[in-house]
């Protein structure tokens, strides 16, 4: 989701930074937090803990800090977020064309799913965020779980990501084509890996269709 549909990164660095002044500490700003995304919100505070070289063995400040930035988070996902240029046009048209649509983000899902309500509507047949019990990518294992409900199967999957979680998630759920996006978080080396590179939208209907059913 982030980093491949939404742009998220001015709402996550908007959150991030507002609690951080609250407990008394430094703003990161956009470029830090695009860096630190990708794998969960505890994730981004334990990076953004070793940025500031804060004690991650204070649990105490630790769980304070990562329960304010995901409360205010939650509470109000669509702050700032927006689809990438080109994002619905292609969905619609993957609709049309039959093909079924889920997202898998290690966002928790409790933000992930009124994102996808509201931005895409009956465009995604299948939304999953992290939940407790559930393992972040890159295991495959939620993906699959997602593909499966979709009635796919590996070598008819496209999975599509900005990052080199995605792509490794990808790599081990031998999916039919990994596609790396270029408009993403992440450099384009950092998707070294993928199948297919893309810069625009459009050019994921292509790639999509072209795999066995």
């Amino acid at each position: 989701m982030d980093g491949t549909v939404l742009n998220t990164l001015p709402s996550i660095t908007y959150f991030m930074d507002r609690t951080l002044t609250r407990f008394g500490l430094p703003a990161i700003g956009e470029e830090n937090c695009r860096r630190f995304v990708g794998n969960g919100a505890r994730i981004l505070v334990e990076r953004v803990f070793d940025y500031l070289g804060l004690d991650k063995g204070d649990s105490a400040r630790f769980d304070a800090i990562y329960r304010d930035y995901k409360e205010g988070y939650d509470a109000d996902p669509l702050y700032l977020t927006e689809p990438y240029p080109g994002i619905l046009p292609l969905l619609t048209s993957l609709r049309d064309a039959d093909i079924a649509v889920g997202i898998v983000s290690n966002k928790p899902h409790t933000a992930v799913l009124p994102l996808a309500r509201h931005f895409f509507g009956d465009l995604v047949g299948e939304v999953q965020g992290a939940a407790d019990g559930l393992p972040l990518k890159p295991d495959p294992a939620v993906v699959r779980t997602v593909m499966h409900r979709l009635g796919s199967a590996e070598r008819s999957t496209a999975y599509i990501g900005d990052s080199e979680v995605d792509i490794a998630t990808g790599r081990a759920l031998g999916a039919g084509r990994t596609i790396g996006v270029l408009w993403g978080f992440r450099e384009r080396e950092k998707l070294a890996g993928a199948d297919l590179l893309v810069s625009r939208a459009e050019e994921i209907y292509p790639a999509a269709l072209s795999l066995p059913l």
